[in-house]
């Protein structure tokens, strides 16, 4: 399993500071899955965690225009700034959480011990 760090969607500014679309917030969704296969059926868990963070554009000296922006530049982005924010640690706690709940998922589809259902 490898968590994917994704952008749902940019906010952004249509004018600031002689730019144009400048971006001011990046919403975004790290998640994962994994198949599991109980009595031959396959059921997938999957865990996401979003967010919306808020960029500093207090100074625009290193500005990317809009139109030149890729999801790899606003993930590191929003990466950075969970960095700053919590510490250089929070973005593996992010991903060993989602890895986490998946794997208690899946682990407690492996091991049911009830059912429910009709046999007709």
């Amino acid at each position: 399993m490898a968590v994917k760090w994704t952008v749902t969607s940019l906010d952004f500014t249509k004018s600031m500071d002689g730019k144009n679309n400048v971006v001011t917030c990046v919403n975004w969704v790290a998640s994962d899955s994994k198949d599991v296969e109980v009595d031959g059926e396959t059921t997938t868990c999957s865990y996401s965690n979003a967010g919306k963070e808020v960029l500093d554009t207090s100074d625009l000296s290193d500005f990317t225009e809009y139109d030149n922006l890729t999801e790899d530049k606003c993930i590191k982005w929003v990466q950075a700034k969970l960095k700053t924010q919590y510490g250089d640690t929070h973005i593996q706690e992010i991903e060993d959480q989602i890895e986490f709940i998946i794997s208690e998922k899946a682990s407690a589809l492996e091991n049911q011990t009830q059912g429910s259902g009709k046999p007709w």
